[in-house]
């Protein structure tokens, strides 16, 4: 795991302001109070996610080519993460990816999370065992493919963050 931090670069209320699109591959919403976490099957687990964006054409993602210059093979997006909503304890696996780059040594995939804005009551992210809060925009964690993780959001407060996916 590593993390670091990079001056604010993006328009908050642009970014805000995207058109976001529910998932479609976490298509059920996540109800704390009837459902058990199923851990086998996050199919019932929901994300608002930004459309994935190009970060040489999105105006809020000009700055990755240039501050994260050591990952190759980027996908970027812009998660929205609504109150209410949890991404229980899991591994990613990087299907679409893998045949998008052609990536055989699933070790070299790294993901990076940029904070877009100051941390705010309610809002978690948990990477191997460890959680992170009162996080300043501009902080950044980058993990491993095989690094569980997961994200709630129980404030009343939209959370975003910037999603980096490549190899290193």
């Amino acid at each position: 795991m590593m993390q670091g931090h990079i001056a604010p670069q993006w328009d908050l209320d642009y970014i805000k302001n995207l058109d976001y699109i529910d998932s479609n591959y976490n298509s059920k919403k996540f109800n704390a109070l009837n459902n058990l976490v199923d851990h086998e099957d996050l199919t019932r687990y929901q994300i608002v996610l930004g459309q994935v964006q190009d970060q040489e054409t999105n105006p809020a993602l000009s700055f990755i080519h240039h501050d994260f210059n050591w990952i190759t093979n980027k996908k970027c997006q812009i998660n929205k993460l609504t109150p209410g909503n949890v991404i229980p304890k899991h591994s990613d696996v990087y299907n679409y990816y893998n045949k998008k780059y052609n990536i055989i040594d699933n070790s070299k995939i790294f993901r990076i999370l940029i904070m877009i804005e100051d941390w705010q009551s309610g809002h978690y992210l948990e990477i191997k065992d460890r959680g992170f809060t009162n996080w300043q925009a501009g902080d950044w964690v980058g993990f491993r493919l095989s690094d569980p993780h997961m994200t709630a959001n129980l404030g009343h407060t939209n959370r975003y963050v910037i999603q980096i996916t490549g190899t290193i």
